[in-house]
């Protein structure tokens, strides 16, 4: 079952945004903790996933316009994310077959640093675009 994101737990997981964060490392512990909690309270798509116990410990959804080609992908984390990586991957494939009632592709930008990202980006569906580029599409 997809739960939706709500700003209480949008708000949490903002807070506590993990150190290996991609948004951390770019914009800094602030400014990403505002991106995330932006991004997800605005996306048309955005879920949460919970660890054992009820902890919120991941947000991600998609974003675009009605209509568009293609919705654009995005997932934050904290540092207890490994705690639930079994409801991770549910609530991720469960949630990107429903994206396909807005849009025919998902597409996200992989971290070029990050092999481990590419590779759980690939494990739950994405490829990318053109080989050899960081951009995925599922």
């Amino acid at each position: 079952m997809i739960e939706l994101a709500g700003p209480e737990t949008a708000r949490y997981v903002a807070d506590n945004l993990r150190d290996r964060e991609v948004a951390v490392r770019a914009y800094g512990k602030e400014d990403a903790a505002a991106l995330c909690y932006e991004t997800a309270r605005d996306s048309v798509i955005s879920c949460v996933v919970r660890a054992p116990g009820g902890e919120p410990v991941c947000v991600f959804g998609a974003d675009g316009e009605a209509g568009d080609a293609w919705g654009s992908a995005w997932m934050f984390s904290t540092q207890n994310v490994g705690r639930a990586r079994i409801e991770l991957v549910k609530k991720v494939r469960a949630t990107m077959a429903y994206s396909r009632n807005h849009w025919p592709q998902l597409r996200i930008v992989a971290e070029d640093r990050d092999d481990r990202q590419t590779r759980f980006l690939e494990f739950m569906g994405f490829r990318p675009i053109v080989e050899g580029e960081t951009e995925l599409a599922y």
